[in-house]
């Protein structure tokens, strides 16, 4: 198999008794270990991806879905799909026998898997400083009651939400997004370049950065009314080995000493780093869930206290 990192090695092939150059070899898939793990993930992206969106999205009062800023979790949503996407191309990918694969294919799938991946790493740096700005810390009071007057600008009621939504950090990670797209095709166009693939990585690397940022901010603070100390071991353990498991498999082949056997069996070390991804991705489902259960009470007083300040009595 080529490898698209020069600075990696190729994927252990397990089970040993699959292996092509096994005359006895009955395996119809690329890489067996590999490719069950990763249809593993797609399948639980997508269950996760499907729970939220009816479960823990929204809450439900006087038989009408609200849906507030503290109990949001359509980014979330949205990242888990992402990973269902770029994994569902990565089984396929995998799951092809080698004496099958043309030679273009790898390519074409590490582009759009690689772009699938920045989209999902921009989606939890903003999911996670969602968590920051509205659920770790007091709620912000709205600006208008702040300002004390009410905005009459039908332009500026229109696209409030922009206001509200994009600041500082979010444009940030929008930049460092737009520079990890630039560097991936730039790997691609020059490739095979070391020099190219070195800073590829760099920004790969850059863009998590964030990530690790927020997550720290999170757990550090200390707040009545924040996360619950088992919520922040959920995110923290969850960002950590997700942030292990998003280095390019090819590379932590390089890191592990090559075997003529597999170590467990029916997978390498290379294929513990992949459940250890799959685990973190369990890990930040219960932080979501946590954080939603949380706050989904308050939700409906809040939602319940504002109806009876603006509903008008005199008509009854």
């Amino acid at each position: 198999m080529h490898v698209i990192f020069s600075l990696g090695h190729p994927l252990p092939f397990c089970p040993k008794q699959y292996a092509p150059s096994n005359n006895q070899s009955n395996s119809n898939l690329g890489y067996p270990s590999v490719t069950i793990v990763y249809a593993v993930i797609t399948a639980l992206s997508l269950i996760f991806t499907f729970i939220i969106g009816c479960k823990y999205n929204s809450v439900r009062v006087f038989n009408k879905k609200v849906r507030t800023e503290n109990i949001s979790n359509t980014l979330w949503m949205i990242f888990f799909l992402l990973l269902a996407i770029r994994e569902a191309s990565n089984t396929v990918f995998f799951g092809i026998p080698r004496k099958d694969e043309p030679k273009y294919l790898e390519s074409v799938v590490f582009v759009i898997s690689a772009t699938v991946h920045g989209i999902a790493t921009l989606l939890l740096s903003f999911a996670l400083n969602h968590q920051r700005r509205y659920r770790s810390a007091n709620p912000p009071h709205n600006s208008q009651q702040q300002s004390g007057r009410l905005e009459t600008d039908p332009l500026i009621l229109r696209y409030s939400w922009l206001k509200n939504t994009l600041g500082l950090p979010e444009i940030l990670f929008c930049v460092l997004f737009v520079l990890y797209i630039v560097f991936l095709w730039l790997e691609m166009i020059k490739h095979p370049s070391r020099l190219f693939e070195i800073l590829y990585l760099c920004v790969f690397g850059l863009q998590r950065l964030p990530i690790l940022i927020l997550i720290l901010a999170i757990v550090v603070k200390r707040n009545a009314e924040g996360p619950t100390p088992r919520s922040k071991v959920y995110a923290f353990v969850g960002v950590i080995l997700n942030l292990i498991g998003d280095v390019p498999l090819t590379l932590w082949a390089s890191v592990f000493p090559e075997s003529p056997t597999c170590p467990l069996w029916i997978g390498s070390y290379v294929d513990i780093i992949h459940v250890v991804y799959l685990v973190s991705l369990i890990f930040l489902f219960l932080f979501v869930r946590s954080e939603y259960l949380r706050n989904m009470e308050e939700c409906i007083w809040d939602t319940v206290s504002q109806i009876q300040d603006t509903f008008d009595f005199r008509k009854f």
